[in-house]
């Protein structure tokens, strides 16, 4: 449960970059089906569904400007 606990504590941007980049992740698999049940020969296979990452895995996480500044050549992040 502690997995939970630490998404929560996310900001919520970037909680929202994360959801919008699965749900481009699920259109471009749709739309790339769509498209080898046309034309099979673009593709060297089968398009796989988006995977996920393990548990213990690394993963995207996207802060927006309005959380990171750019100071002193360094970029600061958010305390939370």
């Amino acid at each position: 449960m502690k997995h939970k606990q630490v998404y929560k504590e996310l900001p919520a941007q970037t909680s929202q970059q994360i959801l919008r980049l699965l749900d481009k992740n699920w259109k471009s698999f749709f739309k790339a089906i769509k498209d080898w049940s046309k034309n099979k020969e673009k593709y060297l296979g089968k398009p796989k569904l988006p995977k996920y990452k393990k548990k213990n895995g690394r993963n995207v996480v996207i802060f927006t400007n309005q959380q990171c500044k750019i100071k002193d050549g360094y970029i600061k992040f958010p305390k939370t």
